[in-house]
């Protein structure tokens, strides 16, 4: 009996039965391979993913500098900046209170914003939204640029099967503020004018505004007491 037991011992041991040992390896790879070609993908595809992030995010951060200064004039050239054009009309003064472009400077941002979207994207997007709005604010106005685009992940129906959405949207924003001195102080001596042949013309709007002036700083001197 001890002859047999040594017996088998040495066959496992000198490799020449190992049956058993070559299926527990199969399984082993079964299992792990699979798992580590799937990690590898995730993780060029997570790479691919950060890189359009950054790619549509320097995209908007540019349109929307160069949108700022292309609304200022929409005669001149959206990539570059340069006036090559000049108003038949003469300046479009006063296009800080009465704009009528507005559209137009609209739609041909969004369509540099296109041309540019997909230019150097290593993988496709399944869906794009590109806008770019004006916001106006009282001392302001900024150019605001969105870009969003969807992708379908590997494996998408296997992701279903587990209620995991199988679309990843990437979502870069972006805002410039307008700048235009000239033109500001354009439209606050414009304002002041305005004023002035008003008050001349109705008196009684000169004594509301004293009233309302003298309101203003009797609040201002009482803020000024309270924090002293």
């Amino acid at each position: 009996m001890l002859r047999k037991i040594n017996k088998i011992i040495k066959t496992d041991v000198t490799g020449t039965n190992v049956t058993g040992c070559e299926g527990s390896i199969v399984v082993e790879a079964a299992i792990v391979v699979p798992i580590i070609i799937l990690s590898l993908i995730a993780i060029i595809y997570v790479s691919f993913l950060t890189f359009q992030k950054a790619y549509l995010q320097l995209l908007a951060d540019r349109t929307a500098e160069k949108g700022a200064h292309f609304w200022k004039n929409r005669y001149s050239n959206v990539e570059t900046g340069r006036d090559y054009k000049i108003c038949p009309e003469g300046m479009e003064l006063y296009w800080w209170l009465w704009d009528t472009s507005n559209e137009e400077k609209r739609n041909k941002l969004e369509s540099y914003l296109e041309s540019r979207a997909g230019k150097y994207s290593i993988i496709k997007a399944v869906d794009r939204k590109a806008s770019v709005s004006l916001l106006n604010y009282v001392i302001g106005k900024k150019v605001r640029v969105v870009i969003e685009e969807s992708y379908i992940i590997p494996g998408a129906d296997l992701l279903k099967m587990f209620g995991i959405k199988n679309v990843y949207k990437i979502k870069a924003v972006s805002e410039s503020m307008i700048s235009d001195p000239d033109e500001l102080i354009r439209n606050v001596d414009l304002l002041i004018d305005i004023e002035r042949e008003l008050e001349e013309k109705y008196p009684e709007l000169r004594d509301t505004r004293d009233k309302i002036q003298s309101t203003l700083e009797s609040i201002h001197d009482s803020v000024k007491k309270l924090l002293e």
